[in-house]
């Protein structure tokens, strides 16, 4: 909803925020894991990454904060975002944590790295082959969709050319997790155009997915509408 010309520095003032609080809360509360978590959530800058960085190797220590299983996939899922974790640390990653939930967080961390190769390969995973799991797939989505909206670009175009066929072919749950989560998640006039000619163009007997695509229609708007008002 932030005006894009205001949105980077909202997120990195944001994030630096978080993280004052996380530093400054009561030492093993709720409330210090959450702010931890929206920190590595907002993550941008070089330095913030250094600080997810830090806590993960363990050079910064905050009292009472516990990196347990799931915080620790947080951390690298983020990392791997930045760029600041390998393919073959992930599989360590993996390897010591043999589980089903273990799997997901791999797939999210896989699919989050930087990469124009891994996007493509994850694109194929999810859009293509339809070979994940369910909860993998949901996992290899959030991590597809992480970072920089440029890497996610050139996919808009083909994710209006595939989506048909997908709600045609895939079971009701999967279909409805990959026109959901795959839909351009960057709110422009162009994208909000686009949807809604695809809108305009899928027949009659298509309505289950209509409804779906003008639900993301109807975000896509409702976000332009609030950005023209933050002035």
């Amino acid at each position: 909803f932030v005006n894009p010309e205001f949105r980077d520095e909202t997120r990195e003032r944001a994030a630096d925020r978080l993280w004052s609080l996380a530093c400054a809360a009561q030492p093993d509360s709720d409330s210090q894991l959450q702010l931890v978590q929206a920190f590595v959530n907002q993550t941008r800058t070089e330095a913030q990454y250094e600080n997810v960085q830090r806590l993960f190797e363990g050079d910064i220590v905050l009292d009472g904060l516990e990196i347990d299983t799931d915080l620790r996939w947080t951390l690298i899922c983020r990392l791997a975002t930045g760029g600041r974790v390998s393919a073959a640390q992930i599989d360590a990653e993996a390897a010591n944590d043999n589980t089903a939930t273990g799997q997901q967080y791999a797939a999210q961390a896989y699919a989050s790295q930087p990469s124009e190769q891994v996007k493509a390969e994850y694109w194929n995973k999810i859009m293509v082959t339809g070979e994940l799991s369910n909860m993998i797939q949901r996992y290899a989505i959030f991590g597809f969709k992480s970072g920089e909206p440029e890497l996610i670009a050139p996919y808009i175009e083909p994710y209006f050319e595939l989506i048909e066929g997908i709600w045609r072919s895939r079971s009701h749950e999967i279909s409805m997790q990959i026109i959901g989560g795959m839909y351009p998640s960057e709110p422009t006039a162009e994208l909000l155009e686009r949807t809604e000619a695809y809108l305009a163009s899928l027949p009659e007997d298509a309505a289950a997915l209509r409804r779906q695509i003008a639900e993301a229609r109807d975000g896509v708007a409702r976000a332009l509408k609030v950005q023209a008002a933050d002035v």
